[in-house]
């Protein structure tokens, strides 16, 4: 199959790439080999195609490495694939999306499933840098970043990382049971999906049970920040996790820039997002909007989340007055624990 990729990308006019139907691709080695990249990387503007038709494309090596990077210029289509057991390592491959890598070129992912890649920075599953990608009826499930001890960065984004001007957009897709872990003294973020200096759309779609642990911890579900926009449209954000040692924030979002968020509900009953600190504060178990944060819910109700601490505050909506700001048309904030708002005018 790699030399298929390889032989598809060199050829002006792209092409595909078709799998055995429910078959599994089994990668002993990068290539070409020592490389951090399963396949050679993406270059091609007319567009490499791989049509999975139910297959299943997995590293089986003890060496580390992705499945797909995805230059400038390059285009990659995925259709009816599963991805799994990628893993983007320091420092060779920039320790940066577990399955793709995208940074300058375009990535199409359609009915396809990213399960169980890691990365040690960020974006267990996909990375996308300055450049755009579409993500539709597809699962991003499993994945991870486990920040090494020794690293001097955090952990960000463990299905999704998302930075430096990049749109992300998810049609009828879950994020689901990924994590972020730190397991330095530095920060941990984004359990679902990390939005950073970029744009990512969600529309009727899943975010859930995510997790992020560290000693400073937040965005269960998303974290949104340096200037970023996120907007969910019809889509739910319930059951994920912030777990810090001293400070714990956004068990559902973390937003310190532009969420919007409409016909989309912040947990649920037996659903709820939640925040814990042992050693200092834990805010906003459904959403904390940061000061340089303005959060607008139209029709999005916030309910059954819980935030717990030393102190615990905000268990629906944190808001860092004076300078953050939340609008709540139609939302009501209700049933969350130990109190439902802080900072928020008409909840």
């Amino acid at each position: 199959m790699q030399q298929a990729v390889a032989q598809v990308n060199s050829n002006p006019g792209g092409g595909s790439v078709k799998l055995k139907r429910g078959c599994t691709y089994r990668l002993t080695q990068a290539d070409p080999a020592g490389t951090p990249n399963g396949f050679v990387p993406i270059t091609n503007v007319s567009g490499v195609t791989i049509q999975g038709n139910g297959a299943t494309i997995k590293r089986d090596s003890a060496s580390k490495f992705r499945f797909f990077e995805v230059v400038s210029g390059g285009v990659l289509t995925l259709d009816h694939v599963t991805l799994t057991n990628g893993h983007a390592a320091s420092p060779a491959n920039a320790a940066v999306g577990g399955a793709v890598w995208l940074h300058g070129g375009q990535v199409t992912i359609s009915r396809s499933y990213l399960k169980r890649n890691t990365a040690d920075l960020e974006g267990g599953a996909l990375d996308n840098d300055s450049s755009l990608m579409t993500v539709t009826d597809s699962t991003v499930e499993g994945n991870s970043v486990v920040h090494p001890v020794t690293s001097p960065f955090g952990a960000f984004g463990g299905g999704l990382a998302s930075a430096a001007g990049a749109i992300t957009v998810f049609d009828n897709s879950s994020i689901t049971k990924n994590t972020v872990v730190s397991k330095g003294a530095d920060r941990s973020a984004g359990g679902g999906i990390e939005v950073d200096s970029s744009t990512v759309r969600l529309n009727h779609s899943l975010v859930s049970h995510n997790r992020v642990t560290g000693p400073d911890a937040s965005g269960g579900g998303i974290v949104s920040q340096n200037g970023s926009l996120a907007t969910l449209d019809s889509t739910k954000v319930v059951d994920n996790k912030v777990t810090g040692s001293v400070s714990a924030r956004g068990g559902g979002i973390s937003n310190d820039s532009t969420l919007v968020l409409t016909d989309s509900p912040v947990g649920a009953e037996s659903k709820g997002n939640s925040v814990k600190s042992d050693g200092g504060p834990a805010q906003g178990g459904g959403i904390f909007n940061g000061g340089n944060g303005t959060a607008t819910l139209t029709r999005s109700p916030v309910k059954f989340n819980r935030a717990s601490g030393t102190p615990g505050d905000g268990g629906g909506i944190f808001n860092s007055a004076p300078a953050g700001n939340v609008t709540l048309v139609n939302s009501p904030v209700r049933k969350n624990s130990p109190n439902n708002c802080v900072n928020v005018i008409g909840c």
